[in-house]
């Protein structure tokens, strides 16, 4: 699955957000994520952030980074790096990134 930058803004929108609207939003959109990958989905995603700074622990962008992680699992590539791998994080804000094969 691939994830552009406008909508992983719009992501992120709903999910800092106060209204209870966006909130459930995000909630719901995490729920379809959950079960496409029970359903077989190929568990990776793709995402592209033109943040420099989004590798900040706490900032806005790893956070949501983090937790879509957290529902699909497998492999998770941030502009064109790999930052994740079965819930293990290998990329840069981990420190030195790990070599991971296939």
């Amino acid at each position: 699955m691939e994830i552009g930058r406008r909508e992983f803004i719009a992501i992120e929108n709903c999910r800092v957000s106060g209204e209870a609207e966006k909130l459930r939003a995000y909630d719901e959109w995490l729920g379809v994520l959950r079960e496409g990958m029970q359903e077989g989905w190929r568990r990776e995603v793709r995402l592209g952030t033109l943040m420099k700074e989004w590798r900040v622990k706490g900032g806005l962008d790893h956070e949501t980074v983090r937790e879509v992680h957290e529902v699909t699992g497998g492999r998770m590539w941030v502009n064109g790096e790999l930052e994740w791998v079965d819930y293990a994080h290998v990329g840069n804000c981990a420190g030195v990134p790990q070599a991971i094969e296939g």
